[in-house]
């Protein structure tokens, strides 16, 4: 029996929360290592993952413009879905924001780090850092239309992934 050897994260999908619907939703397509060098293409669905940001601890909130990075030290680690972000920041930075409707409207604040980065990112590097030397080739495939303007009909479309390529020509 094959033995999982690593997984590779090659794109990483979000599908916002949408209340008494559906839950923050991530879908990550990834590629799965086994052992005997074979490897799966896989779609995973990750349910409400939890995504890191920082907030300034109340005694070193000091200074009045946002700063390109703070110490670690004086920082508070907070976790959230992508979804309810702005609102859990919201609550940790106190009633002045308690009417924030999304992210635009508490960014600026001098205290926050780390909302810049999406979830999709945290994914990607967690794939990362969990499975190291799992990379492979990537298919790309392309697909190209060309359309007459004057007849207002399709000349000619083609599509190509690896070694074949597809035409159909009208005429």
């Amino acid at each position: 029996m094959k033995k999982i050897i690593g997984r590779e994260c090659k794109h990483v999908f979000h599908l916002p929360k949408i209340r008494e619907y559906r839950e923050d939703t991530h879908i990550v397509k990834e590629v799965i290592h086994y052992d005997d060098n074979s490897k799966d293409r896989n779609l995973r669905v990750i349910y409400n993952y939890e995504r890191p940001y920082y907030i300034t601890k109340t005694g070193c909130r000091n200074h009045e413009d946002k700063k390109e990075s703070e110490d670690v030290e004086k920082l508070q680690k907070y976790l959230s879905t992508q979804s309810d972000l702005h609102n859990k920041i919201a609550k940790n930075l106190g009633w002045k924001y308690r009417n924030a409707k999304s992210l635009r409207d508490i960014r600026d604040n001098p205290y926050i780090y780390g909302i810049d980065v999406n979830s999709k990112t945290f994914i990607k590097k967690q794939y990362m850092d969990n499975w190291k030397n799992t990379t492979s080739l990537s298919n790309v495939c392309t697909f190209d239309i060309e359309f007459d303007t004057i007849k207002n009909e399709i000349i000619i479309i083609t599509i190509s992934m690896n070694d074949k390529i597809y035409t159909a020509v009208n005429k």
